[in-house]
């Protein structure tokens, strides 16, 4: 697909079902275009019609919508400043753009071969370092519109792991940036035509706050094998 890209996609919160459709359909082809530009090849959607999309609840379109936003505005301002989109800058910009705070330690222990993941309460997927769109074969409206828990599975140990740094994480009681302690395993997709796998080495995990000290977001950072 060859497109054209936008900066200003149109949409908002008095935007109609309609024309908030077109504009998440817009987004995602120039999310697509701007990472091809960059070697990275995603495919922006598999039907026009957006049925992951359309299954969401109007106020979690609106949030899916502005994530995927932030992401491009994100790529786009660093492409703009020639630099490359998938280093900690990238990072560092969308962290502050979502008016976050890290831990203290944080960026000091993100390097260039890891994958940085974002994820809200909600289990969906607000950011993730570019070369992450590399080792998948989702579309992005697969990416953005469903729970990773319905996207990928691992052995259910390695979930149990998963689940429990969760609720410590909720509880309050991981406040910094924590040692994964998770053995490399494989991730396989539940939903992609041929149910890719791939193995990675989780690294570390930790809450991102928002303003008033809640927790307001989960980062995972792991090395692809």
């Amino acid at each position: 697909m060859d497109f054209k890209i936008r900066r200003d996609h149109g949409f908002g919160s008095d935007t109609g079902n309609f024309s908030l459709s077109i504009s998440f359909q817009r987004l995602l082809e120039d999310l697509s275009a701007l990472l091809e530009r960059e070697g990275i090849r995603v495919i922006p959607y598999k039907s026009d019609t957006l049925p992951n999309f359309h299954a969401l609840p109007r106020n979690e379109q609106l949030d899916v919508v502005s994530t995927v936003q932030n992401y491009f505005d994100v790529l786009i301002e660093a492409t703009s400043r020639e630099q490359q989109i998938g280093n900690l800058s990238t990072v560092k910009s969308m962290v502050k753009k979502l008016d976050l705070v890290p831990p203290v330690d944080f960026y000091s222990l993100i390097h260039d071969d890891h994958i940085v993941e974002v994820y809200d309460r909600n289990s969906k997927m607000i950011f993730n370092s570019a070369k992450f769109f590399r080792m998948v074969r989702y579309t992005l409206e697969e990416i953005y519109t469903v729970p990773w828990y319905d996207l990928y599975e691992r052995d259910h140990r390695i979930t149990e792991h998963y689940i429990e740094f969760t609720r410590m994480l909720i509880e309050h009681e991981i406040t910094g940036v924590v040692s994964a302690l998770i053995p490399t395993h494989e991730v396989r997709e539940l939903q992609s035509r041929l149910h890719a796998g791939k193995l990675i080495q989780p690294k570390y995990i930790a809450p991102l706050f928002d303003k008033t000290g809640a927790i307001a977001a989960f980062v995972s950072t792991f090395k692809p094998i």
